[in-house]
């Protein structure tokens, strides 16, 4: 068939990376667990299968493949041969594939990224990128203007439940889910448009028009209190200005710094504007925060992404060429707890919170994927730097303007991920340039033409796999998000029955998933203390302790599961006298201290259970003293230990 007949799938297949551009930052769900992030990852895989079916089609009509691959197609195949390497060498193959509950960036998804680039490699060319950069411009203009929206609290946008422990009046998330990653997603845009968006000769107009989208912009990111957004921007000004003096051509020397220094100067005022105009500007989050940093370091704590920062050096030292395994930072953390993580301020907070990721993807990276992993993500990145430094000398005054803008963009994403970590929309963003970059170098097209059987058995196998994968990856994630959220709903309103139902539906619809079958344990672990009878409640912490075996199997590296099904046990015990019960709970309590040394929470429960219910008075002291070794500021054990020394002095020194 000829291909004028099918330019309409070489359309469709276009036409999902403008509405990626636009749907991955905007789109959020308040009927999902996840709000933010689960609906941002099915657009991405549903466009990434929509697409594949689109250019399979299109395949199969032509009867030939053709692909354009760029001249970084070996960094690009080591950088997918790192992550397959480390799914395969890891310490979780369920997360390395799925990735971790909430974040979800194992390999599946990872896939997704990569076909972002090979994407708009073959489908775009370079008269067609600022098109591409205008929407996605545009698009994160309408997310700063929600953003500003919900702090001041406009048609009360934010008084849903977004699943976000911070209000907006204090650090804006918008539609992106966190202020970290909306205040990078912003900077990375600020500094695109002013270096590709021009002055024409009726300049007042598009002067207005361009400091009041750099003021909606830079308003936005300050009142994330994104301290990391805010040097990555400054830090992306900084070098396309460095770059821009560098490479102007000598016949038109100043008319691209003009530009460039005319959009910087509507940054400023935007700035200006916004510490002028503002009532209470000492009690913005950006100021409060940086205070409170200050306080915290001079009572002698570490920063708590310091403390991550070395737990992943741990980590990459005992797991040096592959890492722990990809997407895994999570999953290995309890074991490499540091004791110098501490989060100022009333409460215990630090011994029940597990950090996501290493905030440096840099480290994390290397901790999670070795240095096969580091060293193919700094040559990718290097790649695209020396193609734009390349090109820049060479192309058109609207191209190299252009280059300016997708050198910005990275430089801002790659200076923020050194105080956190890429997540959907940032990554989004970060290959889609990486994409567009690669247009600059030569890229070598290979055609593969097919026909006969295997034309049509290839096309099954691929149709199959896209098939298994919309299945698995993406209606039964929306599902179990759906009836997770439910559940939550319905215990708001006491609907117990209704909450039991809605967490087995989440179960069953995404089975693989370890977090699901513990928080269906803890709930089942709550149900004892309401009006029971003895049969319902045996049977209730019976499939409580069945659930956090199967939460185990999906995932043995959490403290919290052994933890909690120590307690489930030990309920079984008190009920039922049943001695076996009781050994089962010792050994639960027990793995619990083994896969967290450093953290005293675990080793306190466990010593109060030894004196309650094993009367170990000396075990349990034994297990209070390392509790306090490890934190010395930790009252609780302190005071329960004082109070095992007032009433069983001999205790003080079971040597006498």
């Amino acid at each position: 068939m000829p291909k004028t007949k099918i330019h309409w799938l070489s359309s469709l297949i276009r036409f999902h990376l403008y509405a990626f551009l636009v749907l991955i930052p905007i789109v959020f769900w308040l009927d999902f667990q996840t709000v933010f992030t689960a609906p941002k990852l099915l657009i991405l895989r549903t466009f990434s299968l929509t697409a594949l079916s689109c250019i399979l089609l299109k395949s199969y009509l032509e009867n030939q493949v053709t692909l354009k691959l760029p001249k970084a197609k070996l960094w690009l195949g080591l950088w997918l041969l790192s992550m397959v390497a480390s799914s395969i060498l890891t310490l979780n193959q369920i997360t390395s594939l799925f990735g971790q509950y909430g974040r979800f960036t194992g390999l599946f998804t990872m896939v997704n990224f990569l076909l972002i680039p090979i994407f708009t490699i073959n489908y775009f060319d370079k008269a067609e990128l600022p098109k591409l950069l205008r929407i996605s411009c545009f698009t994160a203009f309408l997310v700063a203007l929600y953003g500003i929206g919900q702090y001041y609290d406009f048609w009360g946008l934010w008084q849903a439940n977004f699943n976000w422990s911070d209000s907006p009046q204090n650090r804006v998330f918008a539609t992106v889910g966190h202020a970290n990653h909306l205040g990078a997603y912003l900077a990375a845009h600020l500094v695109m448009f002013c270096c590709f968006f021009t002055i024409p000769k009726k300049q007042f107009p598009t002067i207005l028009l361009r400091t009041a989208y750099a003021f909606v912009l830079t308003f936005t990111i300050i009142l994330t209190a994104s301290r990391g957004a805010i040097f990555a921007l400054l830090i992306g000004i900084f070098t396309v200005f460095a770059v821009a003096i560098a490479s102007r051509p000598k016949q038109n020397k100043p008319k691209k710094i003009r530009i460039i220094a005319a959009s910087i100067f509507a940054v400023l005022i935007a700035v200006c504007s916004i510490f002028a105009f503002h009532d209470a500007l000492g009690e913005l989050a950006l100021f409060t925060r940086t205070e409170q940093t200050v306080e915290t370091a001079n009572k002698g704590i570490i920063p708590d992404r310091l403390s991550f920062l070395y737990s992943a050096w741990a980590m990459f030292l005992d797991h040096p060429i592959v890492g722990t395994g990809l997407g895994t930072f999570r999953d290995a953390y309890s074991a490499y707890r540091r004791s110098d993580y501490v989060i100022d301020g009333p409460g215990n907070a630090q011994y029940i919170t597990v950090p996501e990721a290493a905030h440096n993807e840099y480290a994390n990276i290397l901790a999670t994927q070795g240095l096969l992993g580091i060293l193919a993500y700094l040559f990718l990145i290097g790649t695209a730097i020396r193609i734009i430094l390349k090109a820049i000398y060479v192309e058109s005054p609207e191209q190299r303007r252009l280059l300016l803008a997708l050198l910005g963009g990275l430089t801002v994403y790659l200076a923020q991920t050194l105080f956190n970590f890429g997540e959907i929309v940032n990554l989004s963003l970060f290959y889609f340039l990486l994409g567009a970059i690669y247009l600059y170098a030569p890229l070598h097209t290979s055609t593969y033409k097919f026909k006969g059987i295997i034309k049509y058995l290839s096309t099954f196998i691929v149709l199959v796999l896209i098939c298994f994968a919309a299945r698995y990856l993406v209606l039964d994630l929306a599902k179990a998000e759906y009836y997770l959220k439910q559940a939550k709903y319905n215990l708001s309103l006491q609907d117990h029955d209704g909450a039991d139902r809605a967490l087995r539906a989440a179960i069953d619809a995404y089975p693989y998933e370890y977090q699901l079958h513990q928080s269906y344990g803890d709930f089942l672990l709550a149900t004892p203390f309401l009006n029971q009878s003895a049969t319902v409640r045996d049977n209730d912490l019976k499939k409580a302790v069945q659930l956090y075996q199967e939460a185990i199997d999906l995932n043995s590296n959490y403290p919290s599961t052994y933890h909690n099904m120590g307690l489930g046990y030990l309920y079984l015990y008190r009920a039922t006298k049943n001695p076996t019960y009781l050994d089962l709970s010792k050994q639960a309590y027990q793995h619990s201290i083994e896969k967290s040394p450093n953290n005293p929470r675990y080793l306190y429960e466990f010593a109060r259970k030894l004196h309650s219910d094993w009367d170990d008075k000396a075990g349990a002291v034994d297990l209070l003293r390392k509790a306090i070794a490890i934190a010395p500021n930790y009252q609780e054990p302190q005071d329960y230990l004082n109070f095992l020394f007032k009433n069983h002095p001999e205790l003080r020194n079971p040597l006498n």
